[in-house]
């Protein structure tokens, strides 16, 4: 049986968000992203500490629910809990945690138990490649996992956006699209990174259009925002639970946002990136880029799914990229709608999704103050 749910916005249903801890930033305390596409991010576990995954320095830091610190989890290594690179690091329902180290186009998963004392590793058996994003359900039985798949036949790579079982086998598959490589060749020639660039967009773009988290009963949010659907579905994405009709219109992706889309992008490369790369991926380069992809002529409607430990969840929606705004939709475990707020801080979006966790009481993000830093701060709701 499917049940379906109708939501509108109420004027009276607005959430008000107060600050209530940060912490982050200055040279003593600095997360840091390694290059331009691994993200520093964190997360949040039952007690309210914080996890920061420390993505250039390759540590994992825990922070208790005032913002001290605690321990530090992780470092590099290749030893027994070490980490060649972190490319996740998430709390499970029952306290245990996994980790995910990057190492040599394999994933190994980290195994943590309910006091987060390292276990054991393993090596998983199903995609390889580069991982951007991959989200183990709450149980870690299942994964939603974007993944850069290599093709040791063509020597090319795909981008590809999946449910998948635990050791990283698909399920369902949402986007499947090519993935040109940036090399020596490439970046000598302009006509070539703008069409490889542009291919990229594409792919990031493709994989926003089809949006999938898991609920923390494992249950799967799922929104195309193509085909204007949100629903609750079974972990593994096949059968659906719940629709929930929605009253979000799809706002045309005017020039201005294009403009404000390019320089986000710039700032991105800039910061992460280095001056080097920005003296090859110019600001010309970027606005060439994505004129020639084929982007949507709407913005989408929601741009990510944020689970709360009662079973609910937010929705991101109505990202502005000219004044770096984005809103913040609250519903419970039905998929009622509870009430909405603007997120009051700067740098929780970013090309590989927002650095937003939420519990029922509490939003916590990781922004980017006046000085340049990456710095969690928490919200009461």
């Amino acid at each position: 049986m499917i049940w379906m749910l109708i939501w509108a916005f109420l004027s009276g249903q607005e959430l008000k968000l107060v600050e209530t801890m940060r912490f982050g930033g200055g040279d003593d305390d600095r997360y840091l992203w390694q290059g331009a596409n691994q993200p520093c991010t964190f997360t949040v576990n039952q007690k309210g500490h914080v996890f920061v995954i420390d993505a250039r320095n390759v540590r994992i830091l825990e922070f208790d629910d005032k913002g001290a610190f605690v321990r530090q989890l992780a470092s590099q290594g290749q030893g027994p809990g070490e980490y060649q690179s972190v490319a996740q690091f998430q709390i499970l329902t029952d306290g245990s945690a996994i980790g995910l180290d990057g190492l040599q186009g394999t994933l190994r998963r980290q195994i943590y138990d309910k006091e987060l004392n390292f276990q054991h590793a393993e090596v998983l058996s199903g995609l390889t490649g580069f991982a951007p994003k991959i989200l183990f359900s709450p149980t870690g039985s299942y994964a939603y996992a974007w993944f850069l798949k290599f093709n040791a036949d063509t020597s090319t790579l795909t981008s590809l956006s999946a449910i998948t079982d635990s050791n990283l086998q698909p399920l369902e598959i949402f986007h499947e699209t090519p993935w040109p490589t940036i090399n020596g060749a490439t970046l000598s020639d302009r006509a070539l990174l703008v069409q490889a660039l542009a291919s990229q967009f594409n792919g990031v773009w493709q994989l926003n259009a089809k949006i999938a988290r898991h609920l923390t009963d494992d249950r799967l949010m799922y929104v195309d925002n193509i085909n204007h659907k949100i629903e609750i579905r079974t972990a593994d994405a096949k059968t659906t639970l719940v629709e929930i009709k929605h009253t979000l219109k799809p706002e045309a992706f005017e020039d201005d946002q294009r403009q404000a889309l390019v320089s986000s992008l710039e700032e991105h490369l800039f910061n992460q990136g280095g001056q080097a790369l920005m003296q090859i991926v110019t600001p010309a380069v970027l606005r060439e880029s994505i004129e020639q992809a084929d982007l949507p002529r709407v913005n989408y409607s929601v741009h990510d799914v944020v689970p709360v430990n009662d079973g609910g969840f937010f929705l991101l929606t109505d990202v502005d990229y000219q004044r770096k705004s984005i809103t913040l939709q609250r519903f419970d475990k039905s998929g009622t709608f509870m009430g909405r707020a603007p997120y009051p801080g700067d740098g929780v979006w970013t090309v590989f999704g927002t650095r937003i966790a939420a519990t029922d009481k509490a939003i916590y993000g990781m922004e980017v103050n006046e000085d340049g830093d990456h710095i969690v701060v928490r919200y009461a709701y």
